[in-house]
Parts: structure tokens; C-alpha cells; sequence
């Protein structure tokens, strides 16, 4: 006689992913025991409420984590293994920090037919310099205000995306062989600029808010570096966000030392509130930095550089040295949809989505990620027991991919034993479900360093 007889009901998310966590629940708990035979499918339907189909890609995916064993003619029972063994030929990519387009595609689609609509296609693909006509004070000075600044649209220029200007603003501001300070743990976008022009990356220690501004202090005083690269809102891979205290504090130390700020303003548009940038504070000695491709599609590069008067003429010659026009499609795309208003509502959607992924990221790790703003990644460190390395070849061989911590490290860093996870690059809400699923049942695993050492 089958004894299992649950005592809750399906928790929400996809019904045959609840299914299977309420027996993976049930059998660590021993309320399912080794070798125990399950009710018929047709009776755990009628226990909560699905359709038998439900029940059987229920069934078949807990099968393959080794949950339950299903014996043709015999029915379904618990496995006497109950580690789960994962193998899917199914990789989940939770690596590239992208954004998923798809929830935002109608809107794309609006805003192309309505530049194409206006006519002058042919203009859209002729010379465009970086200091040209109204449209570009007009967008930049909208993005500018997404990021909290209203600065003046004469000192904003338009790039081809972010990732541009980061490397224009390093080129201007530092030489090869300098140090330049960034955050211990910062995007990789960041060292390979670093590599790329010959510099020393030196991180700095933060805490909870970000950045340090003590140990930015030491980290001046000890390396002598005139620049400091940081990116003050839902910092990669961290996803710490300075508050205006914490923002205008290292403004201060930057000025005291007579230190220039590179800052990667480019999930700011993502804060729904209006703290001002950490150039605010000092917009003498600071590039900001946006663009549109954390909050709006990877493949829409425009980027956005508010730059201080004395240096104007060297960025524009440096922007034009790595790429002669200027993106004016994009600007011109990204008028149109700014007056249309569907700009405004990618940025909401994205907002809702982001949250949306990071809280199946708190549900199935059961972790508490503190209230961070949305984004679509995710800083988790490894359980007790486990090596960050080891777990992330485990989930490889799962059919996930993850990204290690040692990818974000400058090279005065201890690498942590943590690791990012990225939730855009898959387009389907259920397919991330199902990765953080297989992620939680890895992280349940007694690792390979738990128990005594002697």
C-alpha cells in the first residue's frame, strides 16, 4: 500500500518543477523512504490538482536527477541512491549577462517601423560626426536623466555603446604602464580595457554599500593612481549599489587626491529613484558612462559619455580614432521610440522582469539577496563544503554554466569562493526555473571538502 500522503500543496512556478521539488522535499526529509513505491500517477494527479501529463514530466525529470527509479510494469519508487545524479544533453547558459529581447520585441518592432515611417532612410546610413545636429542633445539629454543627472546635453556624446567609452575614457586618462583603481571584484569588460591599453588594475575592498571610501583612500596612497574605474548601481558581478551617502563620500576622497572618476553608469536607468551619480558630485573630474544595452537589448549600441569641458576636444578625437561615425541609426531609433514612449516602457519591463528572475533566484537557493535593484545577474556564494571551482564543473556536467569568481579579480585579489549567475541569456522565465532547480539540488550535495580535516 502506498503510504506518501503530502502535507501542502505545489508551491508556485512551473507544475511538474513544484511536483518534483515536493518529492525531492519528502525524500530528504524521509517522509519518502528508499525503495518506496509511489501512487499511481493517477492519484498523485488527483493529490494536487494536475493532469496526469503533468505528472508523468513530473516523474521523467525526477527520474533523471535520480530521485525515483520507474519500473516498467512495477510502477515508480523511490531511489535508493536519493543524491541527485544530473545529466542533461540540455545546456542552460547562465553565463553571458545579457538581457532576455523577446519580452520586449513588439516594442523594438514599433520603434523601427516608426523611424522607417518618417522617411530619410537613406540619410539614417550617410557620415554623422560625434558633435552633430539636436537629435543628439535631445536623446542624451533624456538617458542623462534616466541616470539621475541633468547635466548639460553640450557635454554628452553619443557611442557606440558603453563598452566604447570606457575605452575612450582609459585612453584619455591614463598611459601604459599606469595603475588604475577599481572595485576588487569588477566587470570584465573593465580588465580587458586594462590589458588591452598596458595598465596595472588594482582593486579596492568594499562592504555592503560598495566601494570602501577608506581603503580607497589606502589603495591612492599606497599605488600613487590618478584614475578610478567603478560602477556605483547594481555593481558586475556583485550587485552592490551605492547610496547617495556612500556616492558622494568617494567623490570626496577622489578629490582630495586629485583623482579622476571613470564611472560605468550603466544600469542607473534601471534604479526607479533619482540619487544623482557619483559625477554629480564632482563633474570636473569625472567621465559618466551609460548606454542602453543593460536595460533595453544587447544588440541596440548606443552608449552615452558626459565628459568635462577641458577634455571634449581629446574624447571626441579618440572616439572618432576607434570608430570615424558616429551611431546615428541608433540615435535616431532611439528618438523615435523616446517619443513614441515605448523606450520608457522597455526600461519598466526589464525592471519587472529583473526582479521577477531575481526572486525564483531567492526562492530556489533559498538565499535572501537583501532587496537589491532588478538585474539580471546574481552574486551567490558557494554552500559550506564546496569549492566555487568544483561546484561550478558540477554544473556543468548538470547542463549549466556559470561563471567563476576568478573572471572578476584583480590581480592583488584573493579570489573568493563564490560565483555569478546570469538569468537574461535564456528568453523562457520556465528555463531559468528549472537551471535554478538543478543549481539548488548541486548546492544540497555534501561537497567535496565537507566533514572533518585532520
Amino acid at each position: 500500500m502506498n503510504k506518501w500522503v503530502p502535507d501542502d500543496k505545489l508551491v508556485d512556478g512551473p507544475k511538474y518543477l513544484s511536483l518534483v521539488e515536493k518529492l525531492s522535499k519528502d525524500i530528504e526529509a524521509g517522509t519518502l523512504m528508499p525503495g518506496e513505491k509511489l501512487p499511481p500517477q493517477r492519484d498523485i494527479a488527483d493529490m494536487f490538482g494536475v493532469t496526469i501529463a503533468t505528472v508523468t514530466k513530473a516523474i521523467s525529470e525526477a527520474s533523471r536527477r535520480g530521485l525515483v527509479v520507474a519500473k516498467k510494469g512495477s510502477g515508480t519508487f523511490v531511489a535508493q541512491q536519493t543524491v541527485p545524479q544530473i545529466s542533461d544533453n540540455r545546456l542552460i547558459d547562465l553565463s553571458l549577462n545579457t538581457l532576455p529581447v523577446g519580452i520586449i520585441s513588439d516594442l523594438l518592432e514599433d520603434g523601427v517601423r516608426s523611424l522607417v515611417d518618417k522617411g530619410d532612410t537613406a540619410e539614417l546610413f550617410g557620415y554623422a560626426g560625434y558633435s552633430d545636429d539636436g537629435t543628439r542633445e535631445n536623446v542624451c539629454s533624456y538617458w542623462m536623466k534616466k541616470c539621475g543627472w541633468e547635466t548639460s546635453p553640450n557635454s554628452v556624446y553619443a557611442t557606440q555603446g558603453t563598452q566604447q567609452g570606457l575605452m575612450t575614457a582609459m585612453r584619455m586618462l591614463s598611459n601604459h604602464g599606469d595603475t588604475v583603481l577599481c572595485e576588487a571584484l569588477t566587470f570584465t569588460g573593465i580588465l580587458r580595457i586594462a590589458d588591452y591599453l598596458g595598465l596595472t588594475p588594482y582593486g579596492v575592498e568594499f562592504d555592503d554599500l560598495g566601494m570602501n571610501p577608506t581603503a580607497l583612500e589606502a589603495a591612492i596612497q599606497q599605488t600613487g593612481a590618478k584614475v578610478l574605474l567603478l560602477t556605483p548601481a547594481v555593481q558586475n558581478p556583485t550587485m552592490r549599489t551605492m547610496p547617495a551617502a556612500r556616492r558622494e563620500e568617494i567623490a570626496k576622497v577622489c578629490e582630495r587626491h586629485d583623482v579622476y572618476v571613470v564611472e560605468d553608469g550603466i544600469y542607473l536607468p534601471l534604479l526607479d529613484h533619482s540619487d544623482p551619480p557619483i559625477s554629480a558630485y564632482i563633474p570636473q573630474r569625472s567621465v559618466l558612462l551609460s548606454g542602453v544595452s543593460k536595460c533595453v537589448a544587447p544588440g541596440f549600441r548606443l552608449g552615452f559619455a558626459a565628459v568635462p569641458a577641458e577634455f571634449q576636444a581629446r574624447f571626441e578625437e579618440l572616439l572618432m580614432a576607434a570608430s570615424w561615425i558616429s551611431p546615428k541609426f541608433y540615435l535616431q531609433l532611439a528618438e523615435s521610440m523616446i517619443d513614441s514612449g515605448v523606450l520608457d516602457e522597455c526600461i519598466v519591463r526589464h525592471r519587472q522582469e529583473g526582479m521577477a528572475r531575481l526572486e525564483i533566484v531567492e526562492k530556489r537557493l533559498g538565499i535572501d539577496l537583501g532587496g537589491v535593484p532588478p538585474s539580471y545577474h546574481a552574486w551567490i556564494q558557494a554552500p559550506a563544503g564546496w569549492e566555487a571551482t568544483d561546484l561550478i564543473q558540477e554544473a556543468f556536467s548538470a547542463g549549466l554554466r556559470i561563471t567563476a569568481s576568478q573572471f572578476f579579480c584583480c590581480p592583488n585579489v584573493e579570489v573568493p569562493s563564490a560565483f555569478r549567475i546570469s538569468l537574461g541569456a535564456e528568453e523562457d522565465r520556465d528555463v531559468i526555473d528549472e537551471a535554478l532547480v538543478r543549481l539548488a539540488g548541486l548546492m544540497k550535495r555534501p561537497g567535496r571538502f565537507q566533514g572533518a580535516v585532520i
